[in-house]
């Protein structure tokens, strides 16, 4: 299956990710890893599209730690880390880990944890990561 969407601005934003809805986080993983590489660079025309108060610059983020928030939902999608390890100071004192040993390799996962507990289904609830952790992407 192709994956053909312009990600260029928010109403498609999460499309690659909806291959969860499919039952193919390894296809999400592969298109949100392409497209972080591919469209986003650190020149000053690095963002494709129109980064309507950091809305771009967001997913970008979000999908160089390896998830994804889901409109109006309480989950985030795992995608595919573009670092091997990244941390995130969290409002409440917490501090959220990702550790990702393959990422610099290209997209992919055999096994994810949340603290030690494997992900079931590549989702991850809001709630479970507020309070801080570690996630972890085994190549």
């Amino acid at each position: 299956m192709l994956f053909r969407s312009w990600h260029g601005n928010e109403p498609d934003l999460h499309a690659a990710f909806l291959f969860h809805a499919a039952g193919r986080p390894d296809r999400a993983a592969a298109w949100v890893h392409w497209a972080a590489r591919t469209l986003y660079t650190n020149r000053d025309d690095g963002i494709p599209g129109n980064d309507d108060a950091g809305t771009m610059a967001a997913w970008y983020v979000f999908a160089a730690l390896g998830f994804f928030p889901m409109p109006g939902d309480d989950r985030y999608w795992i995608g595919s880390p573009l670092f091997p390890r990244c941390e995130v100071d969290l409002p409440g004192g917490g501090t959220l880990v990702v550790e990702a040993p393959g990422a610099t390799t290209g997209p992919g996962w055999s096994r994810v944890t949340w603290n030690g507990v494997e992900v079931s289904g590549g989702v991850l609830r809001h709630q479970d990561l507020i309070e801080g952790g570690v996630l972890r992407f085994e190549p």
